[in-house]
């Protein structure tokens, strides 16, 4: 079938947009329909060949849309159903089978081999040339992407689609980090750094915990706003103070009880993320994995010791020698009350 995709021809290239074909789905498969595709950080680096994946070819990893068709034994989904793209997994490893999906052995080649695990790909020019298809098991810059039947979420919401598809990345990494890795307890404190999509998202997580104080620290005034917005209890402008560990120490009244690093800027995941957590048994995780090391990358976890800490939130008076700092009052009955103190 022909479609239209967006091309990258070989490392660095710019996106092209060009009418490609795909295939129907196999056994198994399914095609959708692209209504939206999120730009990510990953697919950026894979095009400047900081992550592996063959050219020429489509990237895109945040797809949401519609099923348009379904190969034989598909019976998860339905033509017209709406469907968010999720992660590859082969479904056939120990840790699939164990129920861990996202520690696929088979991931690396899932993710960036170019095509299915057969080697084969979806795309071609109108000439018969192949693309390399399957980034992320999907490939979602272009209007439609075949995929695994299992790699799909189908949705139940009355969002618009193109305000979702997100979900599967940005917002999975930041809030699955929080959720299924921290599982912070009573009285906790936790410093996220970066307040773009996965630190936005593992704010809010944060709040659906019984976390007390959610500090985040970013440079970007919008998105220190933002945090606020979401659920922070306290913002850091790192810019605006001598030593961002020592401000945390401050506000969490000692050691934060876990960080977050959501930067994948290297000396700040060296740093503060490691810096600014109690030292007994600490453990670190790259979007939601245990106790594994990490290359840089988004939602990179330190936690100290398992054993809940209760701690009373602090509200401090914002004045002079707080510059970079803004405090924001503890949330009653649901309700956000107005920030108070300032930014210098």
């Amino acid at each position: 079938m022909r479609t239209t995709a967006a091309v990258t021809e070989e490392r660095g290239a710019p996106f092209t947009i060009q009418d490609v074909d795909i295939d129907d789905p196999r056994s198994g498969e399914v095609r959708v329909e692209i209504v939206a595709c999120g730009v990510c950080h990953t697919d950026a680096i894979a095009r400047d060949g900081d992550l592996p994946f063959p050219f020429p070819g489509v990237l895109g990893h945040e797809g949401v849309g519609r099923v348009e068709a379904v190969g034989d034994g598909v019976t998860s989904v339905a033509v017209g159903d709406p469907v968010l793209l999720g992660w590859p997994w082969c479904g056939r490893c120990r840790n699939c089978l164990a129920g861990q999906p996202r520690f696929c052995l088979q991931l690396g080649p899932l993710v960036g081999s170019g095509g299915r695990e057969d080697g084969s790909t979806a795309l071609a020019r109108p000439s018969g040339e192949p693309l390399h298809s399957h980034f992320f098991g999907q490939s979602s810059f272009a209007r439609h992407a075949v995929t695994a039947e299992r790699s799909l979420l189908p949705l139940q919401t009355s969002a618009p689609l193109a305000a979702v598809g997100v979900l599967a990345c940005g917002i999975a990494t930041g809030a699955g980090a929080v959720l299924n890795t921290l599982h912070l307890q009573a009285g906790s404190s936790l410093v996220v750094y970066g307040a773009g999509a996965v630190g936005l998202a593992a704010i809010m997580a944060a709040r659906l915990t019984p976390a007390t104080v959610v500090v985040a620290v970013e440079p970007n005034a919008a998105r220190r706003d933002l945090a606020v917005k979401y659920g922070a209890t306290e913002v850091i402008d790192p810019r605006a103070v001598d030593d961002v560990v020592a401000t945390v120490h401050e506000v969490c009244g000692g050691p934060a009880d876990a960080a977050l690093d959501c930067t994948a800027i290297l000396p700040v995941l060296r740093g503060p993320p490691h810096d600014a957590v109690g030292q007994a048994d600490r453990r670190h995780a790259r979007r939601g994995e245990p106790d594994r090391p990490v290359r840089a990358g988004p939602a990179c976890v330190a936690q100290p010791g398992a054993l809940p800490v209760h701690r009373s939130h602090r509200v401090l008076p914002a004045g002079p020698g707080e510059r970079g700092r803004r405090r924001v009052p503890p949330r009653r009955g649901g309700e956000a009350r107005a920030p108070v103190g300032s930014v210098a």
